[in-house]
């Protein structure tokens, strides 16, 4: 929520959430790739593309659906962002 009111924040809770965010994006960055290289993921662009597009839509998400107090919304749009990704389950050898 401080993203939203970006501005306003003194210096210092600006300098945390973009540390939030560069951590968030990095952790998700390395998620995405470990997944492409064991081929359990799919998506278009570079993890970092990918992990930047994933956090927008969910913090846009998160916005609209607090504001309309609509949960369901986030909810939706995650289960969207996750099938865009092509989750595929392994299989047993054999």
């Amino acid at each position: 929520m401080l993203a939203a009111e970006y501005a306003t924040p003194s210096k210092p809770m600006k300098v945390q959430v973009r540390c939030f965010f560069d951590v968030n994006e990095a952790w998700l960055v390395d998620v995405l790739q470990r997944g492409r290289d064991n081929a359990e993921l799919a998506f278009e662009g570079s993890p970092v593309e990918a992990a930047r597009v994933l956090i927008a839509a969910l913090e846009g998400g998160m916005l609209v659906a607090r504001s309309l107090g609509e949960p369901s919304r986030l909810q939706a749009i995650a289960q969207s962002l996750l099938a865009n990704i092509c989750i595929r389950p392994r299989h047993p050898a054999g």
